[in-house]
């Protein structure tokens, strides 16, 4: 029952619950200011503490789950000793699929250093292997390792993680190195030298969205984490409203940008994100993308729709997650015939009206090879964001057993897995582009913008997109605020 509701039925107002202090100013010093407790700005604030500079976070939520902390189920663009992969392969692949939308420079960086930070995660207590063997024998894990892939078993550089466990791990290495976090605590614009707009970044100012008390936190660097302006552009202003994944992404980090005079670009892109009734479904019904890939999929007789590569062919269940003869490597995202992993016919709806499928289509797990059954089911869906307790839970709960059950399929006609997904922009009111690659903030290698004293990680970078890009290390070369001063990559 929300407040509204409470004062409807009792007649009573509820008093704030928190102590009112609009008087009270905070004043915080520090070398380094991070915006944003996500994955990126606590691995920004963990390798500042680590170069023994005074560090401090700040987060409208409480970090230890926010920015994604519900999970996540894979990590990307991972080139590693076991994959055939390399940097430059992982920079193509989206420059291609996304016809430049994209961020070459920062993608770059971001898986080359990939692997060498998910062990440094791992390190923390986050899991990334299958040390309870629970995937043992199974096609897409390594025996030595014990890594778990996903999307392409033979290039293994996108892996099966278990995302839940990664934000706690990092939010408690965060206090581990001495950086003093500020809970609920929004930034609400940057300081910069004289006030003027376009000056050098000489801190921020924030609110607390509890007390309303006043923040005034000033530093020698600030660092912007905070999450891409995720559905607050629209193309036509009747369009309908979204229901997010991450409901506290409100826009602030562009907006504070902006005001101070910090370049961004792309902000004519649509961010991707679905409409309403589209999250958890999209994980709760067994669709055949991204999570779910490579779910049998069976029209209402039990007979099976079959994948078919970017070519036509009928791709089996064994190899849905290999590369077709000639093709280099499945991307996840990619619909490109070089990276494209197999999909359901684009034609599939005619065949429908045909006759040759019967409505409704299902998820047939059962069917399917245990391993890959239990990968789904247990693995993806237990740590995607925000799904482990609506869908994995609650299902159970209700009775659904993956071994036994179906589910019924809402997202394959026509190809589409979401009504607002297509590279074009023309399905639907929605126009939306796929997952990622947004606008945002512009940064040169050193993770610069063109204020001086003002760095961006993570989904702040323009066309930030996913855990891995977040959490790439970067570091303090020098001492910020003096000559030399920068942030940097470690390798």
């Amino acid at each position: 029952m929300n407040w509204e509701d409470a004062v409807t039925r009792t007649g009573q107002v509820i008093e704030w619950p928190y102590p009112v202090r609009y008087d009270k100013q905070n004043d915080i010093d520090a070398d380094v200011v991070v915006l944003g407790g996500g994955p990126g700005g606590c691995m920004a604030a963990i390798s500042a503490a680590k170069k023994g500079l005074k560090v401090a976070l700040l987060d409208k939520a409480y970090p230890k789950r926010s920015g994604g902390g519900s999970g996540f189920d894979h990590w990307l663009n991972t080139p590693n000793p076991a994959s055939k992969v390399t940097p430059e392969d992982c920079v193509e692949w989206e420059r291609v699929t996304f016809k430049g939308y994209s961020n070459s420079l920062s993608r770059y960086i971001a898986a080359r250093e990939a692997y060498d930070t998910l062990l440094e995660i791992e390190k923390m207590g986050a899991k990334i292997r299958d040390i309870d063997d629970t995937f043992k024998g199974a096609p897409f894990r390594d025996e030595k390792t014990k890594f778990v892939f996903c999307y392409d078993y033979e290039n293994r550089f996108q892996f099966r993680v278990w995302g839940g466990t990664f934000k706690p791990a990092i939010f408690n290495e965060c206090l581990q190195q001495g950086v003093q976090v500020f809970d609920r605590v929004v930034a609400t614009s940057l300081l910069t030298e004289g006030g003027k707009q376009g000056a050098r970044v000489v801190g921020a100012t924030a609110i607390n969205v509890r007390t309303g008390e006043f923040y005034v936190f000033r530093a020698k660097a600030v660092i912007n984490a905070m999450s891409c302006h995720q559905g607050s552009w629209r193309f036509s202003t009747e369009s309908i409203g979204l229901d997010m994944f991450k409901p506290n992404i409100t826009g602030d980090g562009p907006a504070i940008m902006w005001r101070a005079g910090v370049e961004l670009a792309q902000m004519e892109r649509s961010r991707a994100a679905m409409p309403p009734g589209y999250e958890y479904p999209s994980y709760g019904t067994g669709n055949w993308w991204n999570t779910w890939h490579p779910a049998t999929i069976v029209d209402a007789n039990g007979k099976e729709v079959p994948y078919v590569d970017s070519e036509g062919n009928v791709v089996p269940v064994e190899r849905r997650c290999l590369p077709r003869p000639g093709q280099k490597f499945i991307a996840e995202r990619s619909r490109d015939p070089l990276y494209a992993k197999p999909t359901m016919p684009a034609d599939l709806a005619d065949r429908i009206r045909k006759g040759e499928f019967v409505l409704p289509l299902y998820a047939d797990l059962a069917g399917m090879p245990w391993y890959e059954r239990d990968v789904i089911w247990g693995l993806m869906v237990g740590n995607e964001g925000r799904t482990k307790i609506p869908v994995l839970v609650n299902y159970e709960a209700a009775g659904f057993n993956s071994h036994r059950d179906m589910l019924q399929n809402y997202f394959t006609l026509s190809g589409e897995p979401y009504p607002s997904m297509d590279s074009t922009m023309a399905l639907g009111p929605y126009r939306m582009e796929a997952f990622g690659n947004g606008g945002e903030v512009v940064v040169d290698w050193d993770l610069r913008t063109n204020l001086e004293g003002l760095y961006a990680v993570g989904d702040a970078i323009l066309a930030g997109n996913y855990w891995y890009h977040a959490c790439a290390r970067f570091e303090f070369v020098g001492q910020p605020g003096q000559e030399g001063g920068r942030i940097r990559d470690e390798a």
